[in-house]
């Protein structure tokens, strides 16, 4: 289980940011965690797993477009012009790119010339297999402390 730090944010609701839902249990999610929170560096990603309170809370009214969703969400809080919404598969990954800015930012954009459907079904397919290519996380190693006030319950 991820620890958090006591003291900072606890759940999206009070994160005004991007939060990163990831499988805990995958070790490619894990690595790929690892990059956006190293490489963001303006320090407005947040990161959860899939399987824990945050997740329940803050993807629950998502819960229907979300029910066979088992690798990578991006979910973006509510601003002043949209209500909050959530990014899956392909798009999330180019969105969580495009976050990065820089020349990961340029990826994120250049990915979306692809169609979706080619984006999404690759995606999935890689998925499908994440275990078999990069195995298990048995336990989470421990966070840089700067990440560690940016990962949620």
């Amino acid at each position: 289980m991820i620890d958090t730090m006591p003291g900072h944010a606890r759940s999206a609701r009070d994160v005004p940011a991007p939060i990163l839902f990831f499988d805990g249990e995958c070790g490619f999610c894990d690595r790929a965690i690892r990059f956006a929170m190293s490489h963001d560096k303006r320090g407005q990603l947040y990161a959860a797993t899939l399987h824990g309170e945050t997740a329940r809370t803050s993807l629950a009214p998502f819960a229907t477009m979300l029910q066979d969703v088992d690798s990578t969400v991006l979910y973006l809080p509510a601003t002043s012009l949209r209500a909050a919404k959530v990014q899956i598969h392909s798009d999330a990954a180019l969105a969580v790119l495009r976050l990065l800015g820089g020349l990961w930012g340029l990826l994120g954009v250049a990915g979306l010339l692809v169609p979706r459907r080619i984006r999404d079904a690759a995606y999935k397919a890689f998925a499908k297999r994440r275990f078999r290519f990069f195995g298990r996380v048995q336990a989470c190693d421990l966070w840089p402390s700067a990440w560690r006030a940016r990962m949620l319950p």
